[in-house]
């Protein structure tokens, strides 16, 4: 058990805080947790509460596991190497880099080898630059739109790019060694694959033919 009044700073391979308590009358509660050298941790799990919020300035590891019960949490300089488990007292969250299934969870994100920010609250909502494979429903990342996660933008490709909606019948997620995440799409003549990556679709650059993607059958 820890009583921390502004900033707990922690750099260790292996770190595991099991009861931090914010004892501050003001402000947020902020974390700058690292390995030992500064780089990536191995393993950190912290729980820890807050009258005000929570703010991880930085977090880096290859596994983590986070639970703030507050309803502001706020993430920015996050490195995870593989895995972690982001919690605040409404919503959890995950990060996982290199299992690419759909996994329980109120959002699923991506952030394979580059820092992200997360921004957590109780409105149903969080704000993140890492990549959305996929949420709940009735959830939000980074507001409403057809394009904010994955399972969200398959949908609108297949449209786009086929005669009917009835010619592509769904589609299963893929890891892929050089791609953060790869779709197979079953199709009634064969087996299509695309690479998400590379589709680049935009608000104003949308893909409106099968032309303008490399498209490899099975």
């Amino acid at each position: 058990e820890a009583y921390v009044s502004e900033l707990a700073k922690v750099m260790a391979d292996n770190i595991n805080l099991m009861n931090v308590i914010h004892t501050g009358s003001s402000g947020s509660l902020h974390f700058d947790v690292s390995g030992a050298s500064g780089g990536l941790a191995s393993d950190v799990t912290i729980h820890t509460t807050s009258g005000y919020g929570i703010v991880f300035d930085t977090l880096r590891s290859t596994y983590a596991s986070l639970d703030a019960q507050v309803t502001k949490l706020d993430l920015f300089n996050t490195l995870i190497g593989s895995r972690a488990t982001i919690n605040n007292a409404y919503y959890s969250i995950l990060v996982d880099n290199w299992n690419i299934v759909l996994q329980e969870c109120d959002a699923q994100l991506i952030a394979r080898n580059k820092p992200f920010f997360l921004s957590m609250s109780d409105a149903n909502n969080i704000r993140t630059s890492a990549f959305a494979l996929h949420h709940r429903e009735n959830f939000r990342v980074n507001g409403y739109g057809s394009e904010n996660s994955i399972t969200n933008i398959i949908p609108k490709f297949l449209f786009l790019v086929s005669d009917t909606e009835e010619r592509l019948a769904g589609y299963d997620e893929l890891s892929s060694y050089n791609s953060p995440l790869q779709l197979i799409v079953f199709e009634k003549e064969g087996v299509l694959v695309y690479d998400i990556v590379n589709l680049g679709i935009e608000d104003t650059d949308s893909l409106t033919s099968p032309n303008e993607v490399e498209i490899l059958y099975e």
